[in-house]
């Protein structure tokens, strides 16, 4: 939970002074873990990176947990990306991030992908 907090902090003050693929970058030089917490499931990582924002009283978007999941993906090893995508909603457009990670998304989505940017960690 630490970590997920020292990332949500971390990426919500990235990300108000530059921009998301400006923070990307810098997830993408993560380094993997090696201790036993690297070698842990990932199944509930999620849930660790809503918490972490609700806990630290940053805006919950899907956005900023997304990005948390990210990083605590990329501490694992594993090659996540980010995915932005669009659907309709009466006569405006809704907009949502999620996370997909060996190729399956951690989030079923209505929502229409407009691009992807994977981890550039092969």
């Amino acid at each position: 939970m630490v970590e997920a907090l020292t990332l949500a902090l971390a990426i919500d003050v990235a990300l108000r002074v530059s921009s998301v693929a400006k923070v990307l970058e810098c997830l993408d030089r993560l380094q993997p873990r090696t201790d036993s917490v690297a070698s842990a499931p990932s199944c509930s990582l999620d849930r660790f990176a809503a918490a972490a924002c609700r806990l630290l009283r940053i805006r919950p978007t899907c956005l900023r947990e997304s990005l948390v999941l990210y990083g605590l993906m990329r501490r694992r090893g594993a090659t996540p990306r980010l995915c932005l995508g669009v659907k309709k909603d009466g006569s405006r457009l809704a907009a949502h991030a999620w996370i997909e990670g060996d190729g399956v998304p951690q989030d079923e989505t209505p929502f229409v992908e407009l691009r992807g940017r994977s981890s550039s960690r092969s």
